[in-house]
């Protein structure tokens, strides 16, 4: 069986499925720009997470003390 490399069709090929996923991520934008604004979350789980990222963000979280 004899493979043969065909670049030109894998530059196509990866292309199309940067165009695909493009498509994708503005469909996907596009609806969560359409969802009404959450002001307050929606469990105790989501506010957790909120918190934890909020923590996180902190400069210095990381830095060594002593």
């Amino acid at each position: 069986m004899t493979i043969t490399y065909q670049p030109a069709k894998e530059l196509d090929d990866i292309q199309l499925e940067i165009q695909r996923l493009k498509a994708r991520e503005k469909s996907l934008r596009a609806a969560l720009l359409s969802r009404p604004f959450r002001q307050v979350e929606t469990s105790e789980a989501d506010a957790v997470e909120r918190r934890l990222r909020q923590v996180f963000r902190q400069p210095g979280f990381f830095q060594r003390t002593g």
